[in-house]
């Protein structure tokens, strides 16, 4: 029995993805929604994670820091974007 993390050839040549490209399109999803205010646990679950904390730790290793922090560093940004400039 084959590994449902193994990708047979059969697959690719239809053009499904992978495990791995499943993954890094859920990220990419998952990245905006803590920046809009959607709850960790929301965006772990509309992003297709089982638990919070499997998405936290998937996030973490893929991007160095945890979705929280994400979060802060949005607000941060987007913050400074809305001050007015010093003429």
């Amino acid at each position: 029995m084959q590994s449902p993390y193994q990708q047979p050839p059969h697959r690719r040549e239809r053009g499904q993805l992978s495990p791995t490209k499943t993954t890094d399109l859920r990220l990419f999803h998952a990245l905006r929604m803590p920046a809009e205010g959607v709850p960790v646990t929301a965006v772990a679950h509309r992003c297709g994670w089982a638990s919070a904390s499997a998405f936290i730790d998937v996030f973490r290793r893929a991007y160095g820091y945890t979705p929280g922090v994400h979060h802060r560093r949005a607000a941060r940004q987007e913050e400074r974007m809305r001050m007015p400039a010093d003429e």
